[in-house]
């Protein structure tokens, strides 16, 4: 895309609104005519000086008379300060260098990224010390935050809704889930499967139901109720007792 510079306040430069003045024109309408002889400067040269064209062509193309040679005589601080200059071969824009053409686009550029980079908040950066101690510090946090104590429980349910959900979640039907519950207890319960989710985090469990059902068979975590336990040990009798008619019939 082609472009060119112009400054935001050029309407206001005095020597626009001297132009203004002596052409009997707005300055917005002289700002327009610079636009106009800038881009076609940029368009079709590389030195900014226009072969072909004269002042009365100018004119007639931004519609204000005399605008040209206008320019010729344009002064600063007293002095003359042209923004054209007119010879009998072409009309040439002054410093075209400065402010037109490839080169000067690509100072712009380069100078706006720089002032850009210049005037972005800053961003502070921890030095390597201190980013290793951090880390450091957060590894031992997970650590600590991931370890269970074996004399507490690492999980707790707030309800039998919550210790429900758990339960079928890792497999076990609604019916057996509420059996579970009613006979273990949701402090047992909440135990157990918080062992589960920890273990399982380091090994993935293919089973998970299974492992739960044989960790809440098991003496580990808190006790269950006292129905409960008297129920496992008649149990583990009439498992006992089939183990010893399996042997005398030979079986496994």
């Amino acid at each position: 895309m082609n472009w060119i510079k112009v400054r935001t306040n050029l309407v206001r430069d005095g020597r626009v609104v001297s132009l203004a003045i002596k052409l009997k024109s707005h300055p917005v309408f002289i700002c327009g005519a610079f636009c106009w002889l800038w881009s076609c400067a940029d368009e079709q040269t590389t030195d900014g000086k226009l072969h072909g064209y004269t002042p009365d062509y100018i004119d007639f193309q931004v519609n204000i008379p005399g605008f040209t040679m206008a320019l010729t005589e344009l002064t600063k601080d007293g002095k003359p300060s042209p923004w054209v200059i007119v010879t009998p071969e072409y009309v040439g824009v002054c410093e075209f260098s400065k402010h037109n053409g490839a080169s000067a686009k690509k100072r712009y550029l380069g100078a706006l990224r720089t002032s850009r980079h210049r005037n972005a908040p800053s961003v502070t950066r921890a030095s390597p010390e201190k980013s290793k101690a951090e880390q450091s510090r957060l590894e031992k946090d997970n650590a600590s935050k991931q370890a269970i104590e074996p004399s507490s429980p690492p999980l707790v349910f707030s309800s039998h809704g919550d210790a429900l959900l758990a339960l079928q979640r890792v497999g076990f039907t609604r019916d057996t889930a509420e059996n579970l519950i009613h006979d273990h207890g949701l402090e047992r319960i909440s135990w157990v499967v918080g062992r589960f989710v920890d273990a399982n985090r380091k090994s993935r469990k293919s089973n998970p139901a299974g492992w739960i059902r044989r960790t809440l068979q098991s003496a580990d975590g808190p006790a269950p109720p006292a129905p409960v336990l008297a129920k496992l040990e008649i149990t583990n009798k009439k498992q006992e007792t089939l183990k010893a008619i399996r042997s005398l019939k030979g079986q496994p």
